[in-house]
């Protein structure tokens, strides 16, 4: 399977994962093997919740595309944000 290449509504899950750790890792303070676990565990929910989608009802998948989507959007913004801004100093 290439991970790279999965995405659920439209949202690359490669990307997602990153920028989400990147949030957490900013918001708890964390380092080192901490955030190794951490974007595993992201990694791990991500694609479990991607290929569990297959089992929802055929007109639940917009609705959870819209969460998705908006949590992905909020989150990996806020998760590149401070990447970007850690990276210009």
């Amino acid at each position: 399977m290439d991970f790279t290449a999965l995405e659920f509504g439209g949202v690359g899950v490669l990307v997602m994962v990153f920028g989400l750790t990147q949030f957490f890792k900013t918001l708890f303070n964390m380092e080192g093997k901490a955030v190794t676990g951490l974007a595993m565990g992201m990694g791990l929910l991500a694609v479990a919740g991607v290929e569990l989608l297959q089992f929802l009802p055929e007109q639940a998948i917009p609705i959870a595309e819209a969460v998705y989507r908006t949590i992905a959007a909020g989150l990996t913004a806020a998760g590149f944000y401070k990447f970007a801004a850690r990276n210009e100093s």
